[in-house]
């Protein structure tokens, strides 16, 4: 049961009426609460992406000032996409920054469905935290279970209604909370890496401390 407010009246209380919401409208409601997940997600990251990028761009770094990590990806995305070449060339910024926009479109960061792991590999490119509070986020793991239900309803493999019958509210609402403190966490590890202009190689020390397992990074665009 719903409480529904009639149209065009005041929001009284003696004038609301509850209305029955047949259990089918339900199920089906609970199963996009997973693509608006999504779409949050999505969108979260993009924005997070042109973010770090119009950082850059208006304090006017160049490719040279990044550090190893980000500028062996922007060279390998170079090196791969010869339209990307083209792109560059025809630009009216100096190379030097114009394939820093290159770089950051978002299909050369990271390509499929984003989740904890997809996460995890654009903070290694680009040279931010993913630490969270587990206790709160779990990771970021919950990432994955919206991804794969997000993917199951856009691709057909499982309809509305049974989604949202094998999915209790209580779980979707854990869901929900846990992948919003994960971004939560995120935004902030990223404020602060902006805060602290970690993407230039100057400013990486601590960063690099936690890579230097990973083997010898390539950070000229002639390798």
């Amino acid at each position: 049961m719903l409480a529904l407010t009639p149209p065009f009246r005041s929001a009284n209380q003696e004038e609301k009426e509850l209305k029955h919401i047949p259990g089918d409208v339900i199920d089906t409601l609970k199963a996009n609460g997973f693509l608006l997940l999504y779409n949050l997600v999505e969108s979260t990251v993009n924005w997070a992406i042109k973010a770090i990028y119009v950082d850059i761009e208006e304090h006017q770094h160049h490719f040279d000032e990044l550090h190893p990590l980000l500028r062996k990806h922007i060279a390998t995305a170079f090196r791969k996409d010869d339209e990307l070449h083209k792109r560059i060339l025809d630009s009216q910024h100096p190379i030097s920054r114009s394939i820093i926009r290159a770089g950051f479109e978002s299909n050369k960061l990271f390509s499929g469905n984003i989740h904890h792991k997809t996460l995890k590999e654009l903070a290694d490119k680009l040279g931010f935290s993913v630490d969270t509070d587990g206790g709160k986020t779990q990771g970021g793991r919950r990432l994955t279970d919206v991804k794969n239900r997000r993917n199951e309803l856009a691709h057909g493999n499982m309809s509305f209604l049974a989604c949202g019958k094998a999915t209790p509210i209580e779980n979707i609402l854990e869901i929900k909370n846990e992948v919003v403190a994960y971004l939560e966490e995120i935004l902030r590890n990223i404020e602060n890496y902006l805060a602290k202009k970690e993407y230039l190689e100057i400013n990486s020390a601590n960063f690099f401390k936690t890579q230097v397992s990973r083997g010898p990074v390539t950070s000229t665009l002639g390798n």
